[in-house]
């Protein structure tokens, strides 16, 4: 990974993200769901949102970012299909700081990212680590794991078709998504929200 130019601040314009989840029944990213939770419609997932930052991530750190660093963020405000956002990453080392805001102002997501594979002061480890241990099956979402739990091993498949459907998706199409110039983790170039189809079940 090259050279890390402190104190660098990089803005990506705005961008409309779509959420191509609104027909998932019983879901947050379904309008009818989301407005009974009192959201002014279906959420565009977060990780759409992450592979705003992924630009300026290879540009910070290089292509081997997607197989050796990080990405942490905590989000503060869900946004519905086409609303404006843009990404900002303040660049620093060891960890650079991750924003989005709405064309409001509003704060979207604030976070940190870096070149590290682990980041034991990432955003959501110092989150963590403040937040009172929830009572046992107090959890809904993340009721079967533990801590400390791993995965490892795991073989990895993306049908052509969802890769297309997910690059047809995203905002900021990188050339090595297209040309299967990425690093082993995403010799597929995989874009960052098409990982959470990945994810242990």
């Amino acid at each position: 990974m090259g050279d890390v130019i402190q104190g660098r601040v990089i803005e990506g314009d705005y961008r409309t993200p779509h959420n191509g989840f609104q027909q998932a029944p019983g879901s947050i990213h379904n309008d009818e769901v989301a407005s009974k939770l009192g959201f002014k419609g279906g959420t565009v997932p977060g990780s759409v949102h992450m592979d705003q930052f992924a630009p300026m991530l290879v540009e910070t750190y290089g292509a081997d970012w997607f197989a050796g660093g990080n990405m942490s963020l905590h989000f503060t405000q869900a946004t519905v299909d086409r609303e404006e956002v843009r990404a900002v990453m303040e660049v620093a080392e060891p960890r650079s700081r991750l924003t989005m805001f709405n064309r409001e102002g509003a704060q979207i997501c604030v976070g940190t990212a870096g070149a590290a594979t682990r980041d034991p002061v990432s955003e959501l480890s110092r989150r963590m680590t403040a937040q009172a241990q929830a009572a046992p099956g107090a959890l809904r979402i993340l009721a079967g794991y533990a801590v400390g739990d791993t995965a490892a091993d795991i073989p990895m498949r993306i049908e052509r078709e969802a890769l297309d459907k997910a690059l047809g998706r995203i905002t900021e199409r990188l050339p090595l998504y297209d040309e299967g110039s990425s690093p082993p983790l995403t010799s597929c170039g995989w874009p960052i929200s098409a990982a959470p189809r990945f994810w242990p079940r």
